[in-house]
């Protein structure tokens, strides 16, 4: 009886994300308006969030609401289904990307981001096999964690803080010793970059400002 009563407090700390936090999926923005000559604000796709940083930047109009900043969540919802932590500049956030936000006051962010990237894992293998996997705003909402109380949650995170600080100090190390290894290609530049407007180029980023995107 015991056991079955301990059951069922376990079970009651489990959570849907719907209930402790908001999911807000990127806008559609004109893809003709994309450029790499630093034209209008950066940009993320799927493709710079496991580099944390974009290259890439929009010259059209765009509402504010779609602003990322720096060290928020992020989740690309094709290929593979992970979530980061966005470190690079402010920048938009483009289709096929979402962002976990409006946290309930129950709930560390950093605690959502520790123990997310296990149940995406398991959505991404139960998948069907296809070219390019999909993931959807619902079933990431629909993802039961376990949410114990802010101490609890605060000295996991505080664990886990030390060990990405230990392990990203030592794979540091490691990419530099491997770079040693190289000799001069190592040290060799990258070859020079092409810039390649979009339509629109800079004047349409200047004029449009903030504004919303257009209706339609």
């Amino acid at each position: 009886m015991r056991e079955q009563a301990q059951g069922v407090v376990q079970e009651s700390l489990y959570v849907r994300l719907k209930k402790i936090l908001r999911i807000q999926n990127g806008y559609a923005f004109e893809s003709e308006l994309f450029n790499d000559c630093r034209h209008g604000v950066p940009i993320i796709r799927i493709r710079d969030l496991a580099k944390r940083h974009t290259e890439t930047f929009f010259s059209g109009r765009f509402d504010e609401r779609f602003i990322v900043r720096p060290s928020a969540l992020l989740i690309g919802m094709d290929g593979e289904f992970r979530c980061y932590r966005w470190n690079g500049p402010e920048a938009l956030l483009n289709q096929r990307v979402c962002r976990l936000q409006d946290f309930s006051a129950n709930v560390l962010p950093d605690y959502i981001f520790y123990g997310i990237n296990e149940h995406l894992a398991a959505l991404e293998a139960k998948t069907d096999f296809v070219t390019v996997k999909h993931l959807s705003s619902k079933q990431i909402e629909n993802i039961r964690i376990l949410l114990p109380p802010l101490s609890e949650q605060s000295r996991i995170v505080q664990i886990l803080d030390e060990a990405e600080e230990w392990w990203r100090d030592h794979g540091r190390l490691e990419f530099q010793d491997y770079q040693g290894t190289q000799g001069a290609s190592a040290s060799a530049p990258p070859p020079a970059r092409v810039c390649r407007p979009g339509g629109g180029g800079a004047g349409a980023g200047d004029q449009a400002g903030r504004e919303p995107p257009a209706a339609g």
